[in-house]
């Protein structure tokens, strides 16, 4: 029949072998450790690969009249659909098959309109002249109503390009996998103080500020936390009392959204551009209206829609996590810290990274072969392993039974001095581990070496987990000595900047109203900017693709035999306010340091009772210990210690240790 399209099977041999290859790298695992600018690359070599796949197989005749460009705008085309199709797929995953079959209605109608900007913008800067305005409108009306054959072609394709969108997702998500979440561990969870002490670190309060402040507190708040996680070889510090996965995945869900914005804008500015080319009224109409917008709806998302997600009393963490869900980076998941961790890696002069601010501690000796006087005689000191002493202060500490309370072996050491420790540190160009193993942990418990010092680390987790008292504890046979050191640190609740969240009421209409008129005006000035934006970030693509910054700390590390792997700082430290936000919070500062060093020294002063060691003079000295503490004036957090006793030592803090390097954040707080 003449005149009647026909359909070559030939169409489908391009698409067939994208998918072949597609999914032979997915099942060998090479997708699994894409960049977001690698996976790009990759989109886009696969429409370009496409273009030559179709004329080759379907009409070699005409390879001979190949154009450089072609492969060039089919590639382009695949990413701006890529962009299009990956948060479609996103927001209807709970559905799946929905979202596939209007997905792929929706590209294949979007394929050849797009397809035509490339090849529009090239015939304006190369050929002018065969650029017919008065045609514009036709063509482009056209493009979205092609033949039968020619749709079902572009289905064919865009069917193809949501099969490798769902094989790069399913590449890419590790971190799920790396650390299970979990939501479930309290149900107390929404009041303001006492209430909820003790809580899950997904549910706490400061896990949930934070999460907020991916949207509230700009740009340079998710670049901190995921520059932060970014260091190919810095050890993990502990995150006392938040879920830094959720929050860097929340971070990371508000980059990828800014970016994806970015190439909005840069859809409009181009609109507007060829719509210039027509008539400059009409583009300057089409850059207003368009770019105010895409403004209008990312601001009105933001305030109306995202920040009610972090209220007090509607926040889960379970439903955050779907909601904002991205992945992270094969290589972040190295340096997030793992629950059973007991090894920290630091640097500078403090080893206690991620507790806080120093409030400075006690420590005493106390002749182990000196026995007591008991009837005008001194009896025989009763030997002891160190283990023993341990045990009878955790037993001490559990009957205490006070909320939040726990206690762990932790052990310490400088990450310059672990180079050749290849138990900790397997690859001197990779990461070190978070854990030792159970029978080096014997081995340094009961022994003083040089590098690694083990301490036990007792804290309190109050007020929604946003003020943690923390002890450092270390006892520690040398001779016939008996060596006994406290430290005591306070992490305190987070600064005001990252209390936005609390602070913003409901939206009412006077609000949106006022966003409308904002967005008139930053809404083109984002879209003429994004060109830009784009151009500025393509640096940071290049060192991505090419690796430059790993290659450039691999030099560093190579060059320098002392390079220091440890953290200096942990995040939740560099957020912190340095002060009390309740007189009650400092009440209860005041409570726990009294309780739990009391009953640290009666359960030392029994256990050497009971040993037959003299601890006259220790019992002396008793008061003058429990006494040298925290002194807060004005909700800022001060701390003294005094020497006690025959071979005490003194520490006085006159201002938060910061020798170690600060990685983020401001300096810290200074304390008297």
């Amino acid at each position: 029949m003449n005149g009647t399209p026909t359909f070559d099977v030939s169409y489908l041999a391009a698409p067939a072998i994208i998918l072949f290859v597609v999914i032979f790298l997915a099942a060998t695992g090479k997708l699994y450790q894409l960049s977001r600018s690698r996976t790009r690359i990759f989109i886009f070599g696969l429409g370009a690969l496409s273009s030559v796949l179709s004329v080759a197989i379907v009409a070699p005749n005409f390879l001979i009249a190949f154009r450089w460009f072609d492969p060039v705008a089919s590639g382009l085309t695949w990413l701006l659909l890529y962009e299009i199709a990956r948060p479609l797929l996103k927001r209807f995953a709970q559905r799946p098959i929905v979202s596939f079959l209007v997905t792929a209605m929706l590209v294949s109608m979007l394929k050849v309109p797009i397809e035509m900007i490339p090849y529009f913008v090239y015939y304006a800067i190369t050929q002018p002249g065969l650029i017919n305005s008065d045609r514009l409108p036709d063509a482009v009306v056209s493009s979205l109503y092609p033949s039968p054959s020619s749709y079902f072609v572009n289905l064919i394709n865009s069917i193809a390009l949501i099969i490798v969108i769902f094989c790069l997702r399913r590449g890419t998500s590790l971190v799920s996998s790396t650390r299970k979440l979990e939501f479930w561990q309290t149900d107390a969870f929404g009041s303001a103080g006492g209430a909820d002490m003790e809580m899950a670190s997904s549910k706490s309060h400061t896990t949930r500020l934070l999460c907020a402040s991916a949207f509230l507190a700009g740009s340079s708040f998710r670049e901190m936390v995921l520059n932060f996680l970014d260091d190919l070889n810095r050890a993990a510090a502990p995150e006392l009392g938040m879920d830094l996965v959720l929050v860097a995945k929340v971070c990371q869900y508000a980059r990828n959204r800014d970016r994806r914005y970015t190439w909005i804008y840069f859809a409009c500015a181009a609109l507007a551009l060829i719509a210039a080319l027509v008539d400059p009224v009409i583009g300057a109409a089409v850059l207003v209206l368009s770019g105010a917008l895409v403004f209008f709806r990312k601001k009105w998302q933001e305030d109306f829609r995202f920040v009610r997600l972090f209220k007090r009393d509607v926040f889960n963490p379970e439903a955050t996590e779907r909601q904002f869900s991205a992945s992270l980076k094969y290589e972040t998941s190295l340096t997030l810290p793992a629950d059973d961790q007991n090894l920290v890696i630091y640097q500078g002069f403090s080893p206690f990274v991620g507790a806080g601010m120093n409030l400075g501690g006690w420590s005493f000796v106390v002749n182990a072969t000196k026995g007591k006087e008991e009837n005008g005689s001194e009896l025989e000191p009763v030997k002891f392993e160190i283990s023993e002493l341990y045990d009878e202060i955790d037993h001490c500490i559990d009957v205490l039974e006070l909320t939040g309370l726990t206690h762990q072996d932790m052990y310490f050491v400088n990450g310059s001095d672990i180079r050749d420790d290849h138990n900790i540190l397997p690859d001197s160009h990779g990461h070190p581990v978070q854990k030792i193993s159970a029978d080096r942990c014997v081995t340094y418990r009961n022994t003083n070496d040089r590098h690694i010092r083990h301490y036990q680390w007792i804290k309190v987790m109050d007020w929604g987990n946003q003020l943690c008292t923390s002890y450092f504890l270390r006892c520690s046979l040398r001779g016939p000595n008996l060596f006994v050191e406290i430290n005591r640190y306070l992490l305190t609740p987070l600064a005001d900047k990252y209390r936005k969240v609390d602070a913003t009421g409901d939206r009412n209409w006077q609000y949106g109203l006022g966003i409308a008129v904002l967005s008139l005006l930053a809404g083109p000035i984002m879209a003429a900017a994004s060109p830009l934006i784009i151009f500025g970030r393509m640096n940071e693509y290049i060192e991505e693709l090419f690796n430059k910054k790993k290659k450039v700390r691999r030099k560093q590390i190579d060059e320098n035999p002392l390079f220091n792997y440890g953290t200096g700082q942990s995040l939740r430290e560099s957020v912190s306010s340095g002060q009390f936000m309740h007189y009650f919070q400092k009440l209860d500062g005041v409570f726990y340091s009294k309780v739990l060093e009391r009953e640290i020294l009666n359960s030392i002063v029994d256990f050497l009772d009971a040993h037959d060691i003299d601890t006259s003079e220790l019992k002396e000295r008793q008061s003058t210990i429990l006494n040298s503490g925290i002194i807060v004036q004005g909700g800022d957090v001060k701390a003294e210690s005094l020497a006690v006793g025959s071979g005490a030592q003194a520490v006085h803090v006159t201002k938060s240790e910061t020798p170690r390097k600060r990685r983020l954040g401001r300096p810290a707080k200074e304390v008297a």
